[in-house]
């Protein structure tokens, strides 16, 4: 017969289901490498109008999201998708062009 275990955990700080993950430069960068839901994005824009692309299954994969972003390097850019985002069945990586960083929000 096999005994039971318990072990109590207690939290340190607000419990949380929602993770970020932040990009820079302009080569595509892998934001998660699992099947993931986007909630929303935030970037800081560069100098020249670019562009925030993300796509599921790796660089080649399907393109999700292609989002402009205006030239003017004070300026920032928020996208929320709904409460249960915008599903990445496989990964999800990102292509910055003439954008400072971008913070993504997923679950």
């Amino acid at each position: 017969m096999y005994g039971t275990k318990s072990k109590t955990l207690t939290s340190s700080g607000a419990v949380t289901t929602k993770v970020t993950q932040t990009a820079t430069g302009n080569s595509p960068q892998r934001i998660y490498a699992a099947p993931a839901r986007v909630t929303s994005i935030q970037a800081v824009c560069g100098a020249s109008a670019g562009s925030i692309v993300l796509k599921d299954n790796g660089t080649g994969g399907t393109t999700l999201v292609d989002l402009a972003t205006p030239g003017s390097a004070t300026a920032t850019v928020s996208v929320d998708f709904s409460e249960t985002g915008l599903r990445f069945p496989t990964d999800c990586f990102a292509t910055l062009t003439n954008v400072t960083s971008v913070t993504v929000l997923y679950a």
